[in-house]
Parts: structure tokens; sequence; C-alpha cells
């Protein structure tokens, strides 16, 4: 785990105890920079050049699914069958190590480049979606042309009890807040 947590020294404050300095381990946080280009469509010798869309920040690990659900997310194509590749490339550091901090997808062939409209001008979150989108009407856009059902549409029903435990379920798969607090 030595890219997605740190070791710093801290102060710790607490109510009616004076001020004590410690080691604490951090969540790290990183930026991703998700390329996308596509194959050329079958029969065309049309190169489709690397075009950047945009820079999450987040920590380190399961960057391809990360990646996968933000496109995904973003109505930007329709199932998983839609990438031929993810991979990790250029980014080094000071002393020329790999940062594992770019990321480019091809998408299979037939499938289209996003139009240019939806690359983002600032850093994203690896939230929802919205954020950081120019206008309402990129929002309205992306609610329309997003390919997944439509919550209201759907039949799913869960039971109660299930709702209630996911939480405690939730938790206890989260290592890496237990060791943080992040």
């Amino acid at each position: 785990m030595a890219r997605v947590t740190r070791r710093r020294r801290i102060t710790r404050y607490a109510v009616d105890s004076p001020p004590r300095p410690r080691e604490d381990t951090l969540a790290v946080e990183e930026p991703l920079q998700i390329r996308l280009s596509a194959l050329p469509e079958a029969g065309s010798s049309a190169v489709h050049p690397t075009r950047d869309l945009t820079v999450t920040m987040r920590t380190p690990g399961h960057d391809f699914d990360l990646v996968t659900g933000f496109l995904l997310g973003e109505g930007l194509f329709a199932s998983s069958d839609d990438i031929a590749m993810i991979r990790y490339c250029a980014g080094t550091d000071a002393d020329g190590l790999q940062t594992f901090n770019v990321i480019d997808v091809t998408l299979a062939a037939g499938v289209a480049l996003p139009p240019s409209r939806v690359e983002r001008q600032v850093t994203t979150t690896s939230a929802c979606g919205i954020c950081g989108t120019t206008s309402i009407d990129d929002v309205r856009r992306a609610l329309h042309t997003n390919h997944s059902p439509s919550p209201r549409a759907s039949d799913l029903r869960i039971p109660m009890a299930a709702l209630l435990a996911m939480p405690d379920r939730l938790r206890s798969a989260q290592t890496l807040f237990e060791r943080t607090g992040a």
C-alpha cells in the first residue's frame, strides 16, 4: 500500500489535552489524466490522435475500474465492450519512475470519440460527473444521452434488511479507511 498512504508527522489536538506530536498514516490523493483515442473504422487507414478528456483526483488503485465507471457515468459509451484497451502510459516523476497517473483509453472499432464539448476544462473529481460541466445544457445532454436505463423505469426492489446491512458490509471492506480515517 505504499502508493495509497504516506506516514507524516502531525500534531494531534483534543479538547482538554495539550497538543501531541506523533506519526500518522494519511491517505494519498493524486491526479489521474484520462486520454481517449479510437480505433479506425474497418477498411480505413485514418488514425485518430489521442485526445485529453479530463483530470480527476483519486487515491491510487483500481484506476481502470474508476476510468471505466467514469466514462460509463458520463454516458460516453454504452458498455465496457466499447473499450478496446486501457493502459497506463506516459507520466514520470523527477527520478524518471512511472507515476501511473496517465491512462490512455482506446475505444473499440466503430465507437466514435465523444464531441470535444465533453472535455473538461477544470480538474474533476471522481464524483458523479456533473461537476466541471460548463452549462446546464451539458447536464441535460448527459442525462438524456446516458445509455443506462432510467431508475424510474426499473422494477428493482431491495429489501429493507439488505439496505440496513450495507453500511456495515461496506465499512468492513474499507481497509484504507480503517488505517487513515479517510
